[in-house]
């Protein structure tokens, strides 16, 4: 039952998580908001709202208080790329590019501990690459149009959630004295102060310029975030981080549709090929992976050669005795 629900979980996480960058997109059209100030007020507003929802113990404990501001830190810098990167781009390029953080991931860990790949994983990482660059309108990046600087904050978000993603697996795993779902919740917090702090949020010109419909949807964004993050921390503890991710890969595509629906934005056939290929590139690379870690459980559990060879030299020695 755990399972089944582990897998409902995720599926919730995943529409969360899609929605969230749709609503942001869509106060970009209808405003004319800087970036900085947009992050600023959702990543202020999601702070507060998860003191509201999760109810997390506070003042937090000096002990793991500098690892979380890392997090909080790292949280708010991949963020803001994300936000930027959809202030100039499309919705369906930017989530696109995104797609690529776990592959990426991926190779920068294996450098990390020096451990070789297969040749299926490059093969369906340059898989998705290419799928992505169908995606990408390359006409923009001859112009040196707008939607450039959006392509290249997206790659920007793909390195700054790789480096987030390595530090909340290494950070999560010291601080055994407090949850993951509350690690969660006060990173949401400390980035949410860190951008009251650091970021110049315009709030005359937000208020001048802003209307109702901005606010629920800002509204919307930072539940989407809450949630997202929750559901995501409950499934990976039910059915793992390795079922998560291939689920997981299905998020351009869910991203895609709701951009048809929600933002009417118009899908041409070079960009559904574009996001088949990057999924199915997605795809082998993860089932690779998989693949090859079952086989290394399998003969970690197989008993040594020289051992078992040195047992039965010594039982002979027993009989002939």
């Amino acid at each position: 039952m755990n399972k089944y629900l582990g897998y409902v979980f995720i599926v919730i996480a995943l529409i969360f998580g899609s929605l969230k960058p749709i609503f942001i997109k869509h106060g970009f059209n209808d405003m004319t908001i800087p970036s900085l100030s947009m992050m600023g007020l959702l990543a202020v507003m999601t702070g507060i709202l998860s003191i509201i929802i999760n109810r997390p113990k506070l003042p937090i404990d000096g002990k793991n208080l500098g690892s979380l501001l890392l997090l909080g830190f790292l949280m708010l810098c991949y963020t803001l790329a994300n936000i930027t990167a959809l202030k100039y781009s499309n919705i369906i390029t930017v989530t696109a590019i995104v797609a690529l953080t776990p592959l990426v991931t991926g190779i920068h860990q294996a450098f990390r501990v020096g451990k070789k790949l297969s040749k299926y994983f490059y093969l369906g990482f340059l898989i998705a690459f290419s799928g992505v660059l169908l995606v990408i309108d390359l006409t923009d990046i001859n112009k040196l149009s707008l939607s450039t600087i959006g392509i290249a904050f997206s790659f920007l978000t793909v390195i700054t959630a790789d480096i987030y993603r390595i530090k909340v697996q290494e950070i999560s795993r010291k601080l055994t004295t407090i949850s993951s779902g509350e690690i969660s919740c006060y990173m949401l917090i400390i980035c949410g102060f860190m951008s009251l702090i650091f970021l110049p949020i315009d709030f005359k010109n937000v208020i001048k310029q802003s209307n109702l419909t901005f606010w629920i949807v800002l509204f919307l964004s930072s539940i989407c975030w809450i949630y997202a993050n929750k559901f995501f921390v409950k499934s990976i503890k039910m059915i793992g981080a390795t079922s998560v991710s291939m689920v997981c890969i299905s998020q351009p595509a869910i991203v895609m549709g709701l951009a048809t629906i929600i933002l009417a934005e118009q899908i041409h056939a070079q960009k559904v090929l574009g996001v088949c290929i990057l999924i199915l590139g997605v795809l082998i690379s993860e089932i690779t992976n998989v693949y090859k870690q079952k086989k290394l459980n399998i003969n970690n559990l197989k008993p040594k050669k020289n051992i078992s060879s040195k047992i039965k030299e010594d039982e002979r020695e027993i009989v002939y005795k």
